[in-house]
C-alpha cells in the first residue's frame, strides 16, 4: 500500500505538524509521497529534506520575538503587500533550504501554488526547493506575488488548501491529511488586519471538500487562538501542544483505518 501524507494550510498553526508525525513515525508509519501547501510546503520540504520535522522546532526555538521580527519583518512603503518577503526568503534559505532542490530530498514531495497567469494550482515537483516554497507561501495582501519562470505565484491555499486529491492522482492508496483551518474559536478583538485574516480563514475553509473516508484520513487539531494569530510564529509551542493533543486522541484510529478498508 502508498500511502501519502498532505500537510494544509495554516501559518504558525503549522507547527502542530511536529508532534503529530513525530507520534507517527513512533508507531511505524512512513510516507511514500508528502504534498504541501502554504506552511505545508514549508513543512513539506524540510521533512522531505530531513525525515523529521525537528529541525523546525530547532531553529523557531533558538529566537525571541523580537529576533523573530528583525529576521522576517522587512516592511513594505508605498504599500503594496505588509511584507516584501525578501527576509523571509532569506531566513528559509539559511537555516532550512540552501540551494537544495527537489531531487535532493529523501521521500518525494510535491508543493502546491496558485499561478495568477494561469488562473489554476500548480505543482511543483523539481526545481529549487526555496523558490517552491515562497511560491506557495504568498499570502495575498501579506506578501506580494512572488515572480520566478516568467509567473507570478500567490499561496497555494487559495485554490488547494489540503493537497489530497493530487497524491492520489499520483497513485498513492491511502492520504493522511492534517487540516489546520479549525475555525471555531471566539473572534479576538477585531482590527483590520484581525477581520481580514478571519474572513480569509472562513473562505479557505468552505472550500475543503468532503473526502472519501475509507482513502483519506483527515487530522483536525483544535485551537484555542483563532486564526488571525497564526501569523504569530513566536507562539510556536502553543501549536505544538495542540498537534500532540489532536494524535494521541486520534492515534488508534489511524491504526486501524490503515489496517482496514475503514474504521
Amino acid at each position: 500500500m502508498k500511502l501519502g501524507l498532505a500537510l494544509g494550510s495554516g501559518s504558525a498553526r503549522g507547527f502542530a505538524f511536529v508532534p503529530i508525525l513525530e507520534r507517527l513515525s513512533k508507531e511505524g508509519i512512513s510516507f511514500d509521497m508528502v504534498a504541501g501547501t502554504s506552511i505545508g510546503a514549508l513543512a513539506a520540504g524540510i521533512y522531505g529534506l530531513n525525515g523529521t520535522l525537528h529541525p523546525m522546532v530547532d531553529v523557531i526555538s533558538k529566537f525571541s520575538e523580537m529576533q523573530l521580527y528583525m529576521k522576517l519583518a522587512d516592511l513594505r512603503l508605498p504599500v503594496k503587500s505588509v511584507l516584501k518577503g525578501s527576509k523571509i526568503k532569506k531566513f528559509l534559505t539559511k537555516y532550512y533550504f540552501g540551494d537544495k532542490k527537489f531531487d535532493d530530498t529523501i521521500i518525494p514531495i510535491i508543493i502546491s501554488a496558485t499561478s495568477l497567469n494561469q488562473r489554476k494550482t500548480v505543482h511543483f515537483e523539481s526545481g529549487k526547493l526555496i523558490d517552491a516554497v515562497m511560491a506557495s507561501s504568498a499570502i495575498p495582501g501579506f506578501l506580494p506575488a512572488y515572480k520566478f519562470q516568467n509567473n507570478q505565484y500567490m499561496d497555494g491555499c487559495l485554490l488547494e488548501p489540503l493537497p489530497v486529491n493530487y497524491l492520489l492522482e499520483k497513485g498513492m492508496d491511502k492520504v493522511i491529511a492534517i487540516d489546520l483551518m479549525d475555525i471555531d474559536q471566539p473572534l479576538s478583538s477585531q482590527n483590520l488586519f484581525n477581520s481580514i485574516a478571519t474572513v480569509f480563514a472562513i473562505v479557505i475553509n468552505a472550500q475543503l471538500p468532503e473526502f472519501d473516508q475509507k482513502k483519506v484520513f483527515v487530522i483536525k487539531p483544535k485551537f484555542d487562538k483563532d486564526f488571525s494569530e497564526s501569523p504569530k510564529f513566536h507562539d510556536w509551542k502553543h501549536y505544538v501542544k495542540a498537534g500532540e493533543i489532536e494524535i494521541e486522541k486520534k492515534i488508534e484510529d489511524i491504526k486501524k483505518w490503515l489496517a482496514h478498508t475503514s474504521f
